[in-house]
């Protein structure tokens, strides 16, 4: 059976609500023959997943690794400068080899409910991890572009706090997952 490793900050991990970790649970239902493992952590920027990289993917000997991270290093309490930012991402790619890494771009947040995250600096931390994806050949979903050319992207966003994923928004990244599970990697 082949493992899938989901490596990410809350965004990844969120449970709230949900008896399950959401992403994780609707990928398994869709990826028969497969093994799907949550390692989303609350509040994880690039640095803190470097830290725990080596027990909580690298030792899953996973087959694939989807990687969002973002959210969290663009929030003005935590800033973790772009170029670190950058080069964490290449650190994380390396680790896990550039086949095996789905890396995803942070995705818009509703600025009305968000005031310490900004969508002009969470588009250029997706352009650094599209950069990250091109330079080291790893594959990348533009979850940025995607959800905020969706004219109502916001109801894929929790109403309580314009950052988490909605039932409708997990569905929509599930959906791009598999999508890209399924065109590029056999």
């Amino acid at each position: 059976m082949k493992k899938l490793v989901c490596f990410g900050d809350s965004i990844t991990a969120q449970n709230s609500g949900y008896m399950t970790p959401r992403l994780t649970s609707i990928l398994q239902q869709h990826l028969s023959g497969w093994f799907v493992l949550n390692e989303g952590v609350s509040g994880n920027t690039t640095r803190d997943a470097l830290a725990r990289i080596e027990s909580d993917v690298l030792g899953q000997e996973p087959d694939l690794v989807t990687v969002l991270f973002g959210s969290n290093d663009v929030a003005e309490h935590n800033k973790v400068t772009i170029e670190e930012y950058e080069e964490n991402l290449r650190k994380i790619v390396s680790l896990i080899g550039p086949g095996k890494t789905i890396l995803l771009t942070p995705p818009p947040v509703n600025e009305v409910l968000q005031t310490v995250r900004k969508n002009a600096m969470i588009e250029s931390y997706a352009r650094a991890v599209e950069r990250v994806a091109c330079e080291k050949g790893a594959f990348v979903i533009s979850l940025f572009d995607l959800m905020v050319h969706e004219s109502n992207y916001q109801k894929m966003l929790k109403s309580e706090d314009g950052l988490h994923f909605s039932e409708l928004g997990y569905t929509f990244v599930s959906k791009q997952i598999l999508q890209t599970i399924q065109a590029e990697i056999h």
